[in-house]
């Protein structure tokens, strides 16, 4: 997605975002939700197979008090039954008006397979 696909109240949050999805690529998927229009906006990195213009089903996401908050973490389970950790924050533009949410949504299961492994190996035989 090119940044002037990007609602203008979202364009200084790109970068950030789009550094951390590379940071924690394939692992972290970001979504940011319209408050107003009860739509997704954007989406890096895709596990849950929402797109953009997808409902933003916010009524699913914990509350946010209508304060420019972090929410989180909290634990979630993926469409595919995978163990996520999400974290969701209030994006405002210029004014300070909230108009998104930013929803980062790790997952984690790679790393719990690991210490499942790393307990079985440290368990005497």
């Amino acid at each position: 997605m090119t940044e002037t696909q990007h609602p203008e109240w979202l364009r200084p949050y790109v970068p950030a975002i789009e550094s951390m999805v590379a940071l924690f690529h394939p692992h972290l998927e970001a979504v940011v939700h319209d408050v107003h229009h009860d739509r997704v906006v954007a989406i890096w990195n895709s596990h849950s197979r929402r797109r953009v213009g997808d409902p933003s089903l916010l009524d699913e996401l914990p509350p946010t008090n209508g304060a420019p908050v972090v929410v989180g973490p909290y634990e979630r389970v993926s469409v595919d039954g995978k163990s996520i950790t999400s974290v969701t924050s209030a994006l405002v533009d210029h004014e300070g008006t909230r108009r998104g949410l930013l929803c980062l949504n790790f997952d984690r299961s790679p790393f719990l397979n690991v210490a499942t492994i790393m307990q079985k190996l440290a368990t005497p035989v």
